[in-house]
C-alpha cells in the first residue's frame, strides 16, 4: 500500500509530498514557483523523520468515510477565506447551511490549500478579520478547511516576521 512506500523510501516520501504542493497550490505549473525548495524539503522532513507519512494519509482517508462529522453543523463564530486554488470550494451558500454563525467570507485572487505558505500576509489578514468579526472564539477556515498545525507554525512565523520588522522600522 502507499503507507509502506511513505515510511519505507525516503524518494517516495518526498515524491507524495511534493505532489501535494504541485497540486494543491496556486504555483502556476510548479512548486517551487510558490514555496522554496528549503520549505518544501521541510515538510518532506516533518513526516519522513518521525516515520508519520503513512498515519498522516490515513488521516484523509478517514476524513472521507465519515459523512456524518464532515456534514455535522458548525455552532462557533467561524470565517472563511477561499483562497483559488483550494482543494475543496465550498459555495457560500453551502457553507452558511453549516457554518451557523459565518461572521467573515472573503474570495481572494491568489493562493491554494498550503496558503500560509503560499500568502503569509494575506493569510495573516484574514486570520485576523476573521478573529475581528467572530470574536475571540471565532473558528478561522481557509478554504473549507479547519487550520491544522504546520499552518498555526507558519502563521506564528509570519506573526513573529512582522512585528520583528515593525520594530525595526
Amino acid at each position: 500500500t502507499l503507507g509502506y512506500g511513505l515510511v519505507d523510501s525516503p524518494a517516495a516520501q518526498a515524491a507524495w509530498v511534493v505532489e501535494k504542493f504541485f497540486a494543491w497550490t496556486d504555483c502556476d505549473g510548479h512548486p517551487e514557483n510558490t514555496i522554496a525548495r528549503d520549505v518544501l524539503l521541510d515538510n518532506v522532513m516533518l513526516y519522513w523523520v518521525p516515520g508519520t507519512g503513512a498515519s498522516s494519509a490515513r488521516l484523509y482517508w478517514e476524513s472521507f468515510n465519515d459523512l456524518a462529522v464532515a456534514l455535522a453543523p458548525v455552532e462557533v463564530p467561524s470565517g472563511v477565506s477561499m483562497f483559488p486554488k483550494e482543494i475543496f470550494r465550498p459555495s457560500r451558500r453551502w457553507a452558511e447551511g453549516r457554518l451557523k454563525d459565518l461572521r467573515h467570507w472573503n474570495e481572494l485572487d491568489r493562493g491554494g490549500h498550503f496558503a500560509a505558505l503560499e500568502q503569509p500576509d494575506t493569510y495573516v489578514d484574514e486570520v485576523g478579520m476573521t478573529q475581528t468579526t467572530g470574536g475571540d472564539s471565532g473558528l478561522a477556515i481557509t478554504g473549507g478547511v479547519l487550520i491544522g498545525l504546520g499552518v498555526l507554525l507558519s502563521l506564528a512565523i509570519t506573526i513573529w516576521n512582522r512585528i520583528f520588522k515593525m520594530g525595526r522600522t
